[in-house]
């Protein structure tokens, strides 16, 4: 509703999202099936709300859990436009005919998961217009684990 009502960022500020990131892995409750891997996490500044921000990463990590068969990766990097949020997993992936329309509101792409394991479909939505009102963007790739790959760029700070 904040984003229909274009009031969705709150406060700016610089933010570290290293931080952001190593807080949203380090808060998330996942099976003992699933390995997290954070070493790619390195030094990324931006100017945002960090809390939304913190948002993204968390769906993005719920998401993947969700999805992994045992492993999911994240990591942030400098870039020539500003930084780069990635998040791996190592499950069956996301259809390339499916991508764009996974970040609309209650989407799922799995329909026969009900709601309590696989969510209402509006955590990417939500994340996809936090990333836009932050001047960046959310793709899907294929993941080098064999999954999905959801990539956000932001401009840098």
């Amino acid at each position: 509703a904040r984003s229909d009502a274009g009031e969705l960022i709150g406060r700016r500020a610089l933010v570290d999202l290293d931080d952001v990131v190593l807080t949203a892995a380090s808060s998330l409750v996942k099976p003992d099936r699933i390995s997290l891997e954070t070493s790619a996490v390195s030094a990324g500044l931006v100017s945002g709300d960090a809390d939304q921000l913190q948002q993204v990463v968390a769906n993005l990590l719920n998401n993947a859990v969700r999805h992994a068969s045992g492993a999911v990766a994240v990591g942030v990097r400098q870039t020539e436009a500003g930084v780069a949020i990635w998040v791996d997993d190592d499950g069956a992936g996301v259809p390339v005919a499916d991508r764009d329309s996974v970040f609309e509101r209650f989407v799922r792409l799995d329909e026969a998961r009900s709601r309590d394991a696989g969510g209402s479909g509006l955590g990417l939505a939500i994340s996809a217009e936090i990333v836009r009102a932050h001047g960046g963007v959310i793709t899907i790739d294929d993941a080098p684990l064999g999954g999905a790959r959801f990539v956000v760029s932001l401009p840098g700070a």
